[in-house]
């Protein structure tokens, strides 16, 4: 069988923190272009995977936060 060439595909991920630094948990992450979703764990980190090389926009809401955009 022919070797599959790697793929270009990567990962975001990261943690999602408010204003004083504390994590948040079950916020809500996806990229702009995405249709998929991530939900911030226990401990306020993310992954999504599957993502294209170059620059995104992150869209996180959560309960009792202001939504943002980085």
């Amino acid at each position: 069988a022919d070797a599959q060439p790697p793929s270009s595909l990567g990962a975001i991920e990261g943690s999602v923190t408010d204003l004083t630094g504390a994590l948040v948990v079950s916020a809500t992450v996806r990229v702009r272009t995405l249709t998929r979703v991530a939900v911030t764990d226990s401990v306020g980190t993310f992954r999504l995977d599957m993502v294209a090389p170059g620059r995104h926009t992150i869209a996180v809401t959560a309960v009792r936060l202001a939504p943002a955009e980085a």
